[in-house]
């Protein structure tokens, strides 16, 4: 493999990025575009299996969006099956839980943490716009007059007892496309998380690869 391949310590660089992903809960607002299913399973393997040509051994997907959550989870298993290949899934809100575990409200969608970390990757973020909307994304699921539990897991973190409940079309929920508040996003907060990211993802290769 070229030299240029890897980093200074010897580890590869970030191979490859896509945005192709599952959009559908968002699909009414400006520039959102959703896949199917088998497209994005198809797309998936045929990218580890590109690497894998290319002698990367080992493999972990990074996920920035929470629709994908689920289908990455079924796409990294299908993977097993079909070609022995095991590829770890990082889920970045699971990573660094317990920094976020200061953080509150659902953390659903464009709301303090996905904000805070947009703004601390130098994302174009108009703070100017910022909003809260859908603070109790339950409520809110319950106010639309939509099927509703008062066991449904209606925030990204699990508490207690309850159910797995479908990703809200949000157009029905809020009209700003923000779940959760917004206006408390802050730069020092997205470093934080990347602070809590980084090291862990790391050390989730070097576990993959039984390097120290």
């Amino acid at each position: 493999m070229p030299r240029s391949w890897f980093g200074p310590y010897g580890w590869p660089r970030a191979a490859t990025k896509t945005r192709l992903g599952l959009f559908g809960s968002i699909i009414n607002f400006p520039t959102a575009r959703e896949s199917r299913r088998p497209t994005f399973f198809q797309v998936f393997r045929e990218i580890c299996d590109s690497l894998a040509e290319h002698g990367f051994q080992h493999l972990v997907a990074v996920n920035g969006h929470g629709g994908n959550a689920a289908a990455l989870t079924v796409a990294v298993n299908l993977c097993l099956e079909t070609t022995g290949r095991r590829v770890f899934l990082v889920q970045w809100w699971d990573l660094a839980s317990d920094t976020l575990a200061e953080i509150e409200g659902p953390m659903i969608h464009a709301e303090e943490a996905e904000t805070s970390l947009a703004m601390a990757l130098g994302q174009r973020v108009e703070t100017d716009r910022a909003t809260r909307d859908a603070w109790d994304r339950g409520a809110a699921v319950k106010e639309a007059g939509l099927p509703w539990t008062s066991y449904g897991r209606y925030g990204m973190r699990a508490s207690g007892p309850g159910v797995v409940v479908p990703m809200d079309m949000l157009r029905d929920i809020t009209e700003s496309g923000v779940v959760g508040d917004a206006t408390r996003a802050s730069v020092a907060t997205g470093e934080k998380i990347v602070a809590a990211l980084i090291p862990r993802i790391v050390h989730v290769c070097k576990d993959m690869s039984g390097k120290e």
